[in-house]
């Protein structure tokens, strides 16, 4: 799906906050000549999943801009691991990576506003739990670019999920998930039971409702209503699978004890 400018320069520049005013704001005019009332008519057709897509694209480009500068510098390493997740993983067209990458260069040198400003503003706008997790996951999956996590890094992503309103033990879970630090020597039982929310003490009906509430919040046919973009559904069916595997696992663990 490409992403209007019209959309991002017009909607999300009403919202003021560092995601509006300071590095949202007028990116579309910068990049799309588009009338005015070609802005307005955008405006009035984007609906509240249209916004969201917007909101996460912003947040998302924002943040991991705040995440490369997090040592006080932005290596060429960390650039071409946020230039990978445009390609790769978030799967953009030439023009929407640059759309990302001036998203990018405004949330680096501004120095206003910090990673949890940012994402704190993001959790207040788009309150589905969910999508807000999965914004967590990309933040995550950037940091992990090179194959461990930087003390800057960690107190990142520490910060970023109190200002996105998740758990703190999210932090540990996704640890043991990429194989880093000390929670990567958990068991598997005990991380299939994270990955649901609960611990190896949960009962066998703990377990089948945590399910499904993740069914409900997570399966990616919901999070596409909700305003995941279509190009990271692909990431949201792997990461539903694990879901599935972490519930038949716990729940034949019940039956062994």
């Amino acid at each position: 799906m490409a992403w209007s400018a019209t959309l991002i320069g017009g909607a999300i520049g009403l919202l003021g906050g560092p995601i509006g005013c300071g590095i949202g704001a007028g990116i579309g005019r910068m990049i799309d000549n588009s009338s005015e009332e070609d802005e307005k008519k955008a405006q009035a057709a984007a609906g509240a999943q249209a916004q969201s897509r917007q909101l996460f694209f912003v947040a998302t480009y924002g943040s991991l801009a705040k995440m490369a500068k997090a040592d006080g510098v932005v290596t060429q390493d960390e650039i071409a691991a946020v230039d990978h997740f445009m390609r790769e993983v978030h799967k953009l067209n030439a023009e929407d990576r640059r759309w990302a990458q001036e998203i990018f260069k405004r949330a680096k040198d501004d120095d206003q506003f910090s990673v949890s400003d940012i994402l704190r503003q993001f959790a207040e706008s788009v309150q589905d739990y969910a999508l807000r997790e999965f914004q967590y996951r990309l933040l995550f999956i950037v940091a992990m670019a090179d194959g461990k996590l930087h003390p800057a890094e960690v107190t990142l992503l520490r910060e970023a999920a109190a200002a996105l309103r998740l758990p703190p033990s999210i932090f540990d879970a996704f640890c043991h998930e990429f194989g880093v630090g000390a929670a990567a020597n958990e068991s598997d039982l005990d991380a299939h039971f994270q990955i649901l929310g609960l611990t190896s003490a949960a009962s066998a009906a703990d377990i089948k409702k945590a399910y499904r509430q993740k069914v409900q919040d997570f399966h990616p046919d919901k999070l596409a209503a909700k305003g995941l973009p279509d190009s990271l559904l692909k990431l949201a069916e792997d990461e539903f699978k694990k879901v599935q595997q972490a519930y038949e696992i716990c729940l034949k663990s019940m039956d062994n004890s």
